[in-house]
């Protein structure tokens, strides 16, 4: 099994195996501020899981409309298309 880990990602993060491309959070939880992982949840392909990841990423802040929403997700999108294969 794979993780793909990435500065871009923040606290997310991407299992790969034979069969999916599973979508992982790391949080803390509020009363024993003790680190757990969450899934976020498992995709076909790596495109799918990317989607995903961003559009969770949206969801942890707060927005007052739709059209920050979106511009926000639009931001990510663009990141994530500019990742480089080292």
């Amino acid at each position: 099994m794979k993780v793909i880990n990435d500065p871009l990602f923040g606290d997310h993060f991407i299992q790969v195996d034979d069969y999916n491309y599973s979508v992982y959070k790391t949080k803390t939880s509020e009363k024993k501020k003790q680190e757990y992982t969450s899934v976020v949840g498992h995709y076909p392909t790596m495109a799918r899981a990317l989607s995903a990841m961003a559009d969770d990423m949206v969801k942890e802040k707060d927005r007052e409309n739709l059209k920050s929403y979106i511009k926000e997700l639009n931001e990510i999108y663009v990141k994530f298309e500019n990742l480089k294969i080292k």
